[in-house]
């Protein structure tokens, strides 16, 4: 089904993650290490191939999407890792610059290929995660830093315009590197008792603020690396960040007072000025910043106090600022995450009391306010990263605040998510307030990425447990209204599911962090619910029917498995509160809902098994946009099978909802009611309706046009005529309803529709006549169920009725099958079937006529007899059927010879059908696009008017179909022609002849009938042309008049027949003059083709030696001055 895509590979990803973690452990050993398996000692590799580097690399993006699968084997990757990164460092250091280029395509050294591998890591499964795994020995981190500054020195000017430095880092190595310093920083030791007792070499150049005097050395390098990449503008800004953030939190550090001295230096340097250059600070200013974000993030109050006025007036400067670089830095998402981040720390360290612990200045109140007003603007940020920091930001914040101050800015947040809500369901336009205890809202008109940060904002306020207990029912209100969130762009991508991830993880935390007695006293009622006539116990059952919804039916993946896990940890936390609760969990398994289609076509169904209150919360959303609704076709048909399964549970109560669902006067899409229809249509075929529900549904396409106000009830109905204009703008969806309600026209077939069949016959003709695009077979199934229930009365009229409106419009000819029914008006059936089986018409580039001839043959299948038939008639059917089974259609082809095969004996000659069944033995299994089932056909076909036919079919299937049709085709002429008698092969090409003299100048056989004779010339099967050199005078004649076309393949084909007929006395002089005019064609390849046959025909050096790329007057007058003034040259032609 379409958009199974991304679902697929996680499953195949989980299918295969065994074999690949294998796979990941066999392989690092080998990578690392030499003589591993042998007896010989394990020695560590100074240089490893670049190939297996990437190689691994590769297998670790591969779990990029699902990176919780590489857990079980993380430590036994990483220690090795880091182990030989450790032994490189403190025994191989010096080997990093002996690494020669000439090995540099190949190979690199070890720490290089260490790198990738660490940051591809860190990438996949988070530098959080991988960091952990790095040594944490304090006596690592000067080695680490000697090592480092060893392979990556500074470098003056002219060096670094030369050619590369063997030994300079890559930025991998850069970043992973300074991640491990950065790491070891934060060992609890003083670093003057790790630091080297020699000052290596004086510093202060380097840096930009003063050394403080006894500062160790150790500290002196690190800061000069932080400050150096800090201004970076690759990934090792982030690890620098983080270095210098480590280090000014260091309490030994901090007596030195450094972090003052960063802090003034960063704010200082992040000033704007109006001649700041754009490209040589942006990127320096964004370091800064993030290093002042990072530092206030982790930095105690009593540190931070004096900063947080120039913080709060910086940032406030830099947001309001008109210089080009302020606006430059506010258009980037990390440089916005930076100042959610710097606001946060603010506010906690204002609420801690920057003076004092819990004494909060009356001035602090008005900046707390302030920040908070930025954090919730950011709430609705157009980048996802700049939302989390805010929502966590906020829910920080609000644990904080006392009760009134949380219950502020919770209400704040609401307000925000009622927005542009209007009533429920969509059926009122008006704008009206929200009341969840009433109304489930409508969210379309409401900002989708808003509402995601402010659901976040409240799951993390759930996680955290910072709302007050008295809000706790409207929170949970706006949590189970985002499950069902949903949006669609312009371009009609899904922009909701990021509200509907968050949700899921609201209630995930609402399960984890609230016990049973606090969630029992949030009333379900309160909670707009998917069935309104059942009562639900708890607000537990609310939640768990959400979850199954959201967990089977949602089009996201990562959501269903979000709503899988918040159902576990549902039930999981609180025992016996859910209905079955522990099957259900076993059903709504977090893997079981990996693929979309499974989830939805047994998990649903099996959740629905188990209770009412699950039965009718996916039926729901089946018959909401998650299913019935979904822009995709092939999700609504099988929501359609699903829903008619449904009744396997419940009987026929069900189709109550399904009936509400069409009675709504609200207006729908047409993909809405193209689902519907399925759903409906489903229904009826799959349950034993009643008939009360039977007259319903009649009832329901029977229902007054006052009812539907949609595009397409009204080109169903017939009720005014349809320009080419309307149907284009009606599009796919208008043929995928009129298949729909066919459909269920064809399902209502046993039930009785007195007083409302012509009705569903207009309905059936309108679709016939306005939507092409619809199957055959629906359509002639549903002319099928019509017929049949008229009485024979009826029937005779309305057969009447489809014939001459078939031959007056020749818009039902793809259900001739009808006419077959009953033996009424045989002659104009037989006009009908004549007319069919010619159909070589193209609607759109859509070969519409080779399925009107598919038609006409199985329809000729069905006849039983042929009463009113003349014996020409029959004989004319057969004939054309005949010719079919020759033609290039492969379905076409199949189809008439399995006609051939059942063909009533009345139809034709007995004797004419014992010699073909003799001959061919039809009815045994032979391949019609065989070379031998051809010729059953040439030899078997005994009179003028099979011949006739089959040559027209034939010719098709020997120019312009598939290479090995072509083959087998003209293999089958040969040898043909060679078996049959001189009278035989003559009288086949005179009807060549004729059909190619009559498709002149541009009929459908024409280039057909071209490229067979000029094959067959070229072949040259010692024709007697003498015996009718008329007719290939007169062939001569005519084709002058094709010598102007466009079509390049006629042209050539021209040229070859008069190369062929050249051979022949009689015809020579006249095939020459032609090929002599062709010299001076305008087409330059069919010049060259000319040339080649002349040459061929009359060798001349001259020709041979004349330039044909010319102009084309230059050419003609070699031509004449070769040729002689009777050449059949043409007037001059202009250039």
């Amino acid at each position: 089904m379409e958009g199974e895509a991304p679902d697929d590979t996680e499953l195949k990803l989980l299918h295969d993650s065994a074999k690949l973690l294998d796979e990941l452990k066999t392989s690092i050993p080998l990578f690392l290490y030499k003589n591993v398996g042998s007896p010989r000692p394990v020695k560590i590799r100074k240089l490893v191939k670049r190939s297996n580097t990437a190689r691994l690399e590769s297998l670790f993006n591969t779990f990029l999407e699902s990176p919780q699968l590489l857990d079980p084997i993380l430590r036994d990757v990483l220690e090795p890792l880091v182990s030989c990164f450790k032994d490189y460092i403190q025994n191989h250091s010096d080997l990093y610059s002996r690494w020669t280029t000439n090995d540099e395509s190949t190979a690199e050294p070890l720490p290089r290929a260490l790198c990738r591998l660490l940051y591809t890591l860190c990438k996949v499964r988070g530098v959080k995660v991988i960091v952990n795994f790095l040594s944490n020995e304090p006596s690592m981190l000067e080695p680490v830093l000697d090592a480092f500054e060893k392979w990556n020195p500074e470098r003056d000017e002219a060096k670094s315009n030369s050619i590369r430095a063997i030994d300079e880092l890559t930025w991998e190595e850069k970043f992973v590197m300074l991640l491990w310093m950065s790491h070891l920083a934060r060992t609890p030791f003083d670093l003057a008792s790790i630091s080297s007792s020699d000052p290596r070499r004086d510093l202060s150049s380097q840096l930009p603020i003063p050394i403080p005097l006894g500062l160790p050395d150790i500290a002196c390098r690190l800061l000069a690396l932080g400050f150096r990449y800090i201004e970076s503008n690759t990934k090792e800004q982030e690890a620098a960040k983080l270095l210098l953030v480590r280090l000014c939190m260091r309490p030994d550090i901090i007596r030195f007072g450094l972090h003052e001295k960063c802090v003034t230096w960063a704010l200082h340097s992040l000033k704007f000025a109006p001649r700041d250059r754009q490209d040589d600070s942006v990127y320096s200013k964004i370091g800064r910043l993030s290093f002042l974000a990072g530092f206030f993030s982790g930095s105690d109050s009593t540190v931070a106090a004096r900063f947080i006025d120039p913080m709060l007036h910086f940032t406030h400067e830099m947001i309001s600022s008109s210089i080009d670089l302020a606006k430059m830095m506010n258009e980037s998402a990390v440089v916005r995450k930076s100042v959610m981040k710097i606001y946060r720390s603010c506010a906690m360290h204002l609420l801690f009391g920057r003076f004092a612990p819990g004494i909060i200045e009356v001035d602090d109140y008005a900046a707390l306010g302030t920040t908070v007003d930025h954090i919730m603007n950011g709430v609705g940020d157009k980048d996802s990263p700049v939302r989390f920091a805010a929502s966590k930001a906020l829910s920080m914040i609000a644990r904080r605040l006392n009760d009134d101050m949380a219950l502020q800015l919770v209400d704040d947040i609401i307000l925000r998510l009622q927005q542009d809500v209007v009533q429920g369901k969509g059926e009122s336009k008006d704008s009206v307030p929200l009341d969840p205890a009433l109304f489930k809202p409508n969210t379309s008109s409401v900002d989708p990425l808003q509402w995601q940060g402010l659901i976040l904002t409240l799951s993390h306020l759930l996680f955290r447990r910072s709302l007050p207990q008295n809000c706790l029912s409207t929170v949970v209100n706006n949590i189970a209204t985002g499950l069902d969130f949903e949006q669609r762009s312009s371009m009609g991508m899904s922009i909701g599911s990021g509200v509907r991830d968050a949700a899921c993880f609201g209630v995930w935390s609402l399960a984890r962090k609230y016990t049973t007695a606090e969630l029992l006293q949030v009333a379900p009622s309160t909670i707009p619910t998917r069935w309104a006539s059942y009562k639900y116990k708890s607000i537990f059952e609310v939640l768990a029917a959400e979850l199954v919804v959201t967990a089977t039916l949602d089009p996201e993946g990562n959501v269903r498995r979000a709503a899988s896990a918040a159902l576990q940890e549902l039930i999981g936390r609180h025992p016996d509160m859910v209905p079955d609760g522990i099957a259900l969990v076993q059903i709504v398994d977090y893997h079981a809902v990996g693929l979309r289609s499974r989830a939805m076509s047994t998990v649903a169904l099996q959740a629905a098994g188990l209770r009412k209150v699950y039965l009718f919360a996916v039926l729901d959303g089946l018959l909401s946009w998650r299913a019935i609704n979904s822009p995709e076709v092939a999700v609504r048909r099988q929501a359609a099978s699903t829903v008619a399964h449904v009744f396997d549970f419940h009987g026929c109560a069900p189709m109550t909802q399904l009936y509400q669902r069409f009675q709504s006067s609200k207006d729908r899409s047409l993909s809405e009611w193209h689902g519907l229809y399925l759903a409906l249509a489903a229904a009826v075929r799959h349950s034993v309706v009643s008939v009360h529900y039977a007259e319903r549904i009649i009832q329901i396409i029977s229902v007054s046009n006052s009812a539907f106000k949609n595009d397409h009830v009204y080109l169903l109905r017939g009720d005014a005529p349809l320009s080419s204009d309307d149907l284009t703008k009606a599009g796919k969806d208008t043929y995928l309803v009129a298949e729909a309600l066919c459909t269920v026209i064809t399902a209502l077939g046993k039930y009785s529709v007195d007083g409302r069949l012509d009705h569903h016959k207009t309905i059936l003709e309108s679709a016939v006549k306005h939507c092409p695009g619809v199957p055959m077979r629906v359509y002639s199934d549903t002319a099928v169920t019509v017929f049949n229930r008229y009485t024979t009365s009826g029937q005779k009229r309305l057969l009447n009725e489809w014939l001459i409106e078939i031959k007056e419009r020749s818009w039902i000819r793809r259900d001739p099958k009808t006419g077959s029914l009953i033996d009424h008006d045989m002659q104009l059936l037989y006009g009908l079937l004549i007319d069919c089986l010619d159909d070589y018409s193209v609607i759109n580039s859509r070969d519409v006529g080779s399925q009107v001839r598919r038609g006409a043959l199985h329809a000729i299948k069905t006849l039983d007899r042929s009463p009113g038939w003349s014996h020409d008639q029959r004989a004319m059917v057969f004939a054309k059927v005949y010719g079919l089974a020759a033609e290039k259609n492969d379905q076409v082809r199949e189809s008439a010879w399995s006609c051939l095969g059942e063909f009533p004996d009345a139809v034709f000659c007995k004797k004419d059908r014992k010699t073909m069944m003799a001959k061919s033995k039809l009815g045994e299994p032979l391949s019609t696009s065989d070379s031998t089932y051809f010729g059953y056909l040439i030899t078997s076909c005994n009179h003028t008017l099979l011949r006739e036919s089959t040559v027209r079919g034939l010719i098709t299937s020997a120019s312009s179909g598939s290479q090995s049709l072509v083959c087998a085709s003209r293999r089958a002429i040969i040898s043909s022609f060679e078996t049959l008698s001189s009278q035989v092969v003559d009288q086949f090409y005179s009807i060549l002849l004729d059909i190619i003299q009559e498709a002149i100048p541009d009929g459908r056989l024409l280039r057909p009938g071209l490229e067979v004779l000029g094959f067959l010339l070229d072949v040259d099967l010692d024709l007697r042309l003498t015996d009718n050199i008329s007719a290939w005078t007169s062939l001569l004649e005519a084709l002058p008049s094709i010598r102007q076309s466009t079509d390049l393949r006629n042209l050539e084909a021209n040229v070859r027949i008069c190369a062929g007929l050249s051979r022949y006395d009689g015809l020579r002089k006249q095939a020459l003059d032609s090929l002599h005019d062709f010299l001076g064609h305008r087409y330059p390849k069919i010049r060259l083709a000319a040339a080649a046959a002349l040459y061929v025909v009359e060798p001349k050096d001259q020709l041979k030696a004349m330039d044909l790329s010319g102009s084309v007057p230059r050419i003609k007058r070699e031509v004449r001055a070769l040729y002689g003034d009777g050449s059949g040259l043409e007037g001059e032609v202009q250039e």
